[in-house]
C-alpha cells in the first residue's frame, strides 16, 4: 500500500508496552483527546 509509517494511540494508563517496543514502535508523544490523556507511538517503514 505504500505507507511510510503506522501510528497507534494508547491510553496513558496502559502499563504493558513490551510488545509494542518489540514490534519496533517508537514513542512519539503525549496529547489530550476528549479530556483523556493518550500516548502516540509510530512504526516507521524500514529503509532497505
Amino acid at each position: 500500500m505504500g505507507f511510510e509509517s503506522v501510528t497507534i494511540l494508547l491510553p496513558s494508563t496502559r502499563k504493558n508496552l513490551k510488545g509494542i517496543y518489540l514490534l519496533g514502535f517508537q514513542l512519539e508523544g503525549e496529547f489530550i483527546l476528549s479530556d483523556e490523556r493518550s500516548i502516540k507511538y509510530r512504526l516507521y517503514k524500514p529503509s532497505i
